[in-house]
């Protein structure tokens, strides 16, 4: 080292270079100066700092500590210790330097931040809140330390005090796409959104190109579209938030293009069932950040969706290139049994260990462990992890089935239906509608494919419509009570309004519809239909019902393996539920009469063309040879049975339950007398 260069001035040379990147020539000069003067402070704090980024935390502390010994009054050493420290896991050797850094930097920012994520390391709560509280009372735009904040703030159950803050970050229009799905999550479990959008409305009307208010916009809107929140709109207006959250959303990744901005909009396309829309912009986001595994994983959930498999399959496989741990490219490609070799079931299990991850990434991995126990051939392992994933999903659900489902009260309102004797528009209905019911996993996707692929059939998949209609009753009309009792005391202007509300909604569906004036039919195919069969008689008396019958056994455990809500999720609920579901449908089939056929799921693939053929002339249709090929028919489905409706038909499934028997004898004896029932 010349001695014309001082050794301050080689110490900037060098954090000039580690501050480039260069950190191997930053090393090299780090210790020339230490080789001439070994007690420089600043050469040892520095090379310190670097050694601790490269991963080397002992030789960091060793050197930190020499510093410190030279410099002991340092606030800035203290902290930098503290740092050292708590990357190796020594949280209370950490606060201590963090106080002792106070001490000497008593408004250090970085202090402040550093102390209280120590206290939130030891589980002290509420020291954290108070230190980082108190930074932001010196540096309020701090975003990273209200994101903390944040989170420790929901963990206390302080939601509203949480979303605040996430709410200022996302004003600030320096919000990360994780951080406005946070608040929306946030805000959906406050319930207090009204307040929050026309705030956002307010300043989205000064400033109309806010990324943050604009993805918040969109994802809030998008979320009031679940099942839940939607039962309280009408149709036109779920329409209509469909479209004003893909508006805003759009509006964001025009005005912010990124791969991050892409995804969130293709993630509340898939939200909103909408997949053709969202590959697209899945699409942009790999092409924006090839190395973006999340977008790999919801591209090949769309593409599954649509049938394609091998694309499917090729996504999911990139996302494991990517992030081997994937939950969601884990879990499909167990389920297709396509299993990966990397990570190992012993892999799974040790992330599982982890109480770090996730409770949605827990609920897939040990779905994905069921999978792959099952292609070992390991039926006890699998059902105990696919039974584990269910009750991780019960955590924030209801859990008394009877009580919701009220098959009494389904029943004792059955009969009060009055149907619409004649609908006094001058609209034209050139199609009547089929209502495809039963049990989830039962045969119901398979039934609609094979009719779909009939020339005088459309199958619109499985809408929500019903459902929307039958929990808006009571709202809608002042009525009281809830569906099913408020169905019958609806006027018939009432019901020949809600008539129009549903067919318009499926017009709209048919409207890209190549042959339409070919349609004879309409099929709406939602399983759980069947608790409003009332309704539908109700609306549509000149409707057919296909109900599909199944072995319980074999529709149980097919809900099991799916990864399906409450109640199809744990064997103890789901067993109520399916006791209830007979007994709705045995009063259903009593009263509905000719206009109702049952289909058993286990004579359909045994025996196919026969089945097929009776289920047309009950429908009054012609023989078409491409039912039995339904496989080839291209259209959009959205339920776990995505993957078999493209294949032709198999048995395969016929007494699957047979390889669970010995796992939950309680379970399986519990259902016996809803097997005689369809016996």
């Amino acid at each position: 080292m010349s001695n014309s260069i001082s050794p301050a001035t080689t110490v900037q040379a060098a954090l000039h270079l580690h501050q480039r990147g260069d950190v191997d020539a930053a090393e090299s000069v780090y210790r020339r100066v230490l080789d001439a003067e070994p007690n420089n402070v600043d050469a040892l704090h520095l090379l310190g700092m670097l050694l601790l980024e490269q991963g080397n935390p002992k030789k960091s502390e060793t050197l930190l500590r020499s510093a410190s010994t030279h410099a002991p009054s340092s606030g800035i050493l203290a902290n930098s210790l503290g740092v050292c420290l708590m990357r190796q896991a020594r949280y209370n050797e950490a606060l201590a330097q963090f106080q002792l850094a106070l001490k000497f930097e008593r408004s250090g920012v970085d202090v402040l931040q550093n102390m209280g994520e120590v206290c939130e390391k030891l589980q002290r709560f509420e020291e954290a809140i108070k230190y980082w509280e108190r930074l932001l009372g010196i540096a309020p735009d701090h975003d990273e330390v209200r994101r903390l904040l944040a989170s420790v703030l929901e963990d206390s159950g302080e939601i509203q005090q949480a979303a605040a803050h996430l709410f200022y970050v996302v004003c600030r229009d320096t919000a990360k796409e994780r951080d406005v799905l946070a608040l929306a999550n946030l805000l959906q479990r406050n319930l207090q959104t009204e307040a929050v959008l026309s705030e956002c409305r307010q300043r989205l009307s000064r400033n109309p190109d806010h990324v943050g208010l604009n993805q918040l916009v969109g994802c809030v809107l998008a979320s009031r579209l679940s099942p839940t929140h939607a039962a309280q709109l009408s149709l036109p207006e779920q329409r209509e938030l469909r479209l004003s959250a893909i508006a805003h959303l759009e509006r964001a990744a025009e005005v912010r293009p990124s791969h991050l901005s892409y995804d969130l909009v293709g993630r509340n396309l898939m939200e909103i069932h909408c997949p053709e829309k969202a590959i697209v912009w899945f699409e942009k986001a790999v092409a924006s950040n090839p190395a973006f595994a999340p977008a790999y994983e919801c591209l090949g959930a769309a593409l599954l969706s649509l049938g394609e498999t091998d694309a499917a399959t090729d996504a999911f496989e990139r996302a494991l290139k990517l992030y081997p741990r994937s939950p969601l490219a884990n879990f499909e490609l167990a389920r297709l049994r396509q299993c990966p070799s990397e990570p190992t079931i012993s892999q799974i299990k040790h992330e599982l260990s982890s109480a770090k991850i996730l409770r949605d990434d827990r609920i897939l991995l040990h779905a994905a462990l069921g999978h792959r126990y099952l292609s070992e051939e390991q039926p006890e392992a699998a059902w105990k992890h696919f039974c584990e994933s269910g009750e991780l999903k019960t955590d924030q659900e209801p859990r008394v089935c009877a009580e919701i489902y009220r098959a009494d009260a389904i029943i004792e309102s059955f009969p009060k239906a009055r149907p619409l004797i004649r609908d006094n528009s001058s609209r034209p209905l050139s199609y009547k509608m089929i209502f495809i019911v039963g049990m989830p996993r039962s045969g119901t996707t398979l039934l609609e494919q094979i009719l779909a692929s009939h020339d005088s059939v459309t199958g619109c998949g499985e809408l929500t419509f019903i459902s929307s209609l039958a929990g808006g009753l009571s709202k809608r009309y002042g009525i009281e009570g809830g569906v099913p009792e408020a169905s019958w005391q609806m006027s018939d202007e009432q019901t020949q309004a809600l008539r129009h509300e549903y067919l318009n909604e499926v017009d709209r569906l048919l409207a890209d519809d190549p042959l339409p004036a070919k349609k004879r039919y309409a099929i709406d195919k939602m399983p759980t239909n069947f608790r409003f069969l009332g309704l539908i008689r109700q609306l549509f008396p000149d409707s057919k019902i296909l109900h599909v019958s199944r072995d319980p056994r074999d529709v149980a455990v097919s809900c099991l393996e799916q990864n399906l809500a409450w109640p199809f999720c744990v064997p103890s609920d789901l067993s109520t539920y399916i006791q209830h579901y007979q007994q709705i449908m045995r009063h259903a089939e009593e009263l509905i009469g000719p206009d109702l056929l049952t289909v058993r799921y286990e004579r359909l693939v045994q025996t196919p063309r026969d089945e097929i053929a009776s289920i047309l002339t009950f429908l009054g249709l012609p023989w078409r040879a491409e039912c039995l090929r339904f496989n080839e028919t291209k259209r959009a489905v959205n339920t776990p049975s995505k993957q078999q409706v493209r294949q032709p038909i198999y048995t395969g499934s016929v007494g699957k339950w047979k390889q669970y028997a010995d796992c939950d004898t309680e379970f399986f004896q519990s259902i016996e007398p809803a097997i005689m029932q369809v016996d």
